[in-house]
Formats: C-alpha cells, sequence, structure tokens
C-alpha cells in the first residue's frame, strides 16, 4: 500500500469566489483541491484525517470533503481524527487519483473570543488493503 497525498504539497485556501484569503471571519466558507493517488501494488480503501490539530478554531470549523458533487466526509474538524474517521465508501484502484476539494466553514455563531485565534493542523491519508479486507480494516 502506498499512497499519495498531494504530492506533500501545502493546501492553499480560497474564497467561494476563488479569492486568496487573508482572514477567516465568522461564517466564512473557505476551499481547497488536492488529491490522493494510489501509488501502491493492489487496490485500496482509503481515509482522510486530521492529526496535529493546534489551536482554537478546531472548536468552531465545520469539514465537509466532497469527491465532485458526493459528500465524503462531513462534520466538525475535533471529530475527524484517526480514530472516529473510517474509510471512504469506495476503492481507490491501482494508479488512481481522485481530485477532492475540502470546505472548511467557521460557525457564524463564533463570538469575539476567537478573533486573532488560530488553527494549524495535518491532513492525513491512510490506505489499507481491498484484498482479504471486506470490513475496510485498518492497522492500528
Amino acid at each position: 500500500i502506498k499512497i499519495n497525498l498531494n504530492d506533500g504539497k501545502v493546501l492553499r485556501f480560497k474564497d467561494v469566489n476563488g479569492n486568496d484569503i487573508s482572514a477567516f471571519e465568522p461564517g466564512m466558507t473557505v476551499v481547497s483541491d488536492f488529491f490522493v493517488k494510489n501509488e501502491g501494488t493492489g487496490d485500496m480503501y482509503y481515509r482522510i484525517y486530521f492529526s496535529n490539530v493546534e489551536g482554537d478554531l478546531v472548536n468552531v470549523i465545520k469539514v465537509t470533503i466532497k469527491d465532485k458533487d458526493r459528500v465524503i466526509y462531513t462534520g466538525n474538524m475535533k471529530d475527524m481524527d484517526r480514530v472516529h474517521t473510517s474509510a471512504v465508501d469506495d476503492i481507490l484502484h491501482i494508479n488512481e487519483t481522485k481530485t477532492l476539494t475540502i470546505v472548511f466553514e467557521l460557525d457564524s455563531n463564533a463570538d469575539n473570543s476567537y478573533k486573532s485565534k488560530s488553527l494549524s493542523f495535518n491532513l492525513t491519508a491512510e490506505g489499507t488493503q481491498v484484498r482479504n479486507n471486506p470490513n475496510k480494516e485498518f492497522n492500528k
């Protein structure tokens, strides 16, 4: 199993109109495209989650990850860790690349206590073999 997540490049977020962002304000939505590619020798199930999350904004960010128009994850960022995230409902075939879109929405009810707060994280992709793995289990 070998999975390539965006060639290791940092995500570049834009607002919904495609403009670069300088600040993230309550009610604002930002998006970034990225890809996952199966560079292994067998078909795989995969999952995407956040690791090394730091900062107070994690409590007020809703995340949606889409494959074109199909939502593959949605929920609060703080809940999208390795323990709580399961496999995507499709298979990533050998040499297949999927371009996905991640959407962050800052809760419109976030008060001024979040002003000047920060957020850092690693977006992580993990794969597991399809063969002999009907329950889509990942190594612990």
